[in-house]
């Protein structure tokens, strides 16, 4: 049924899924994930939200590249809640597939990938950062999140990205910088709020504090003279 040629007959088989408890649904719904007819995938995945089983996070991360717009822009919200590594391969898939996938959706992609602080989330961002196909913005995005990533993959990541960057890459300036801040647990914020145009204040000068004069207690010179006595 989940083949038929009509929308609604595959909708409501899916849903028939869901109500007998299928022991194969993470299995048996996948292709209505990657179904024409959008109100099937959106079914597909209340189904798969509804039963809360444990792997749907990597069935649907999987099925991303395939889904209408408004359908992968609420299924990566939803990822991005999860925080489930097992999503990490189709997120990265996602973000690669088509370089027409709109740019808001390649930025939720990215920020679910910065939920999720394991190695291979961190060298997928690396990936996004190296990819010059892809628009600046989503790239410059992959380079804040991988920054807040304490995984060290990131890191060593970033830095052979900086060795074989292009000296006209303009986001390999931003890496290097990157890189040098890294271990200031501040630099981070400011290095996002930079990127995104938001003027930085500069360091407050330090307070000058008036210190109050001392009188000396060495004796002075210019005491009067002693009158003399009888």
């Amino acid at each position: 049924m989940l083949q038929h040629p009509q929308w609604y007959v595959v909708r409501n088989a899916v849903k028939l899924l869901g109500e007998i408890k299928d022991p194969q649904l993470l299995k048996d719904i996948a292709p209505a994930l990657r179904h024409s007819d959008e109100r099937v995938q959106k079914t597909a995945i209340k189904v798969l939200h509804d039963t809360r089983l444990p792997g749907r996070a990597a069935t649907m991360a999987n099925a991303l590249a395939y889904m209408k717009p408004h359908t992968a822009e609420e299924t990566l919200t939803e990822l991005h809640y999860m925080k489930d590594p097992a999503s990490v391969p189709g997120l990265g898939e996602f973000i690669f597939h088509d370089s027409r996938t709109p740019p808001k959706l390649l930025m939720q992609a990215i920020g679910g990938l910065g939920a999720i602080n394991t190695d291979d989330a961190a060298l997928t961002l690396v990936h996004v950062i190296a990819d010059t196909e892809l628009d600046l913005s989503v790239r410059r995005a992959a380079l804040i999140a991988v920054t807040r990533n304490p995984c060290e993959a990131g890191r060593r990541g970033l830095s052979q990205y900086a060795k074989d960057a292009a000296s006209h890459d303009p986001l390999a300036t931003e890496v290097l910088r990157a890189l040098s801040t890294r271990k200031d647990p501040n630099a981070t914020g400011k290095m996002a709020a930079a990127a995104a145009g938001i003027p930085v204040a500069p360091p407050a000068p330090a307070p000058i504090v008036e210190v109050e004069e001392v009188q000396s207690l060495e004796p002075t010179d210019d005491l009067p003279p002693l009158e003399p006595t009888s």
